[in-house]
């Protein structure tokens, strides 16, 4: 694409050496046709990139939705508790608060980005005088043409604004990769109870005496409030256990701990010899 627009330019240079129009024609007609196909190899290859951009993109966020809602699904209550509805509200709470200053910064920040983007255009325009002052004066000297004067030209200016357009691509992949942190951490973080684990007894039934022996639990999301202390509790197969208590004492905790929604901090919760542990 460039060989042919200095070919152009050099042909239209030496125009005045050519002795009528048809001549001229014949001499850009090559040029003109071979630019003309570079443009379309250009156009079609730009527009597979971006298509095929966009569609590995696609791709690669289903994937990561499938997996975080599995990783999401994997983790046991305890982590889900603490990751309860309420911490969005706490965030907007905080993010109100902060609009303020948010708004004086975002005014400083498009003062700055406004006189940044007047400096750069300004210095790019003058970086064009001097280049074609410049090389201007060299073809006057007869030390370049004016072919090999515009290919160092169009070089470096299409090298300095590829950069340019680099760098906001640069800003945009950091800020992903900073967001993508918090979901990684749970995609890689182990579940302590993993509900899809294929680990473990699966006998074909779980029939049998439960026993609870000296539980003591806390929630995770409640780490200074005891539920159970030391509780001992025996149930026979096809016994009916009415567990009465204050609100709070913990009757809904204890199901909770015989179906592993949790795992007690110190005691065992078992049935038919099998403990929570061994079990899938």
């Amino acid at each position: 694409m460039l060989a042919a627009y200095q070919n152009a330019t050099q042909g239209n240079i030496t125009c005045e050496n050519l002795e009528s129009t048809k001549n001229l024609f014949d001499e850009m007609d090559d040029k003109v046709l071979i630019y003309l196909v570079g443009s379309l190899v250009v156009m079609i290859s730009a527009f597979g990139q971006v298509y095929l951009f966009i569609v590995s993109a696609e791709r690669q966020i289903i994937r990561m939705r499938l997996a975080f809602y599995k990783a999401i699904v994997r983790q046991e209550m305890g982590w889900l508790d603490s990751k309860s509805p309420g911490e969005l509200a706490v965030k907007l709470t905080e993010y109100v608060a902060n609009l303020s200053e948010a708004k004086k910064y975002g005014i400083n920040k498009s003062l700055v980005l406004g006189i940044g983007w007047g400096v750069s255009w300004c210095a790019m325009f003058f970086n064009w005088a001097v280049g074609f002052w410049y090389g201007g004066k060299l073809v006057r000297d007869g030390d370049y043409s004016v072919k090999d004067m515009m290919s160092v030209f169009l070089q470096a200016l299409l090298g300095v604004l590829a950069l340019g357009l680099a760098a906001p691509s640069a800003i945009i992949v950091n800020t992903g990769r900073a967001a993508a942190f918090s979901v990684f951490e749970i995609l890689d973080r182990k579940s302590k109870i993993d509900s899809l684990s294929v680990e473990g007894l699966k006998p074909p039934s779980l029939t049998g005496n439960l026993r609870l022996r000296d539980v003591h639990f806390t929630y995770p999301c409640r780490e200074n409030v005891k539920i159970l202390q030391g509780l001992d509790l025996s149930v026979k197969a096809g016994q009916t256990v009415a567990l009465v208590g204050a609100s709070g004492c913990g009757k809904s905790t204890v199901i909770q701990l015989l179906l592993r929604f949790y795992d007690p901090d110190q005691g065992q919760v078992s049935t038919k010899r099998l403990t929570d542990h061994e079990a899938k």
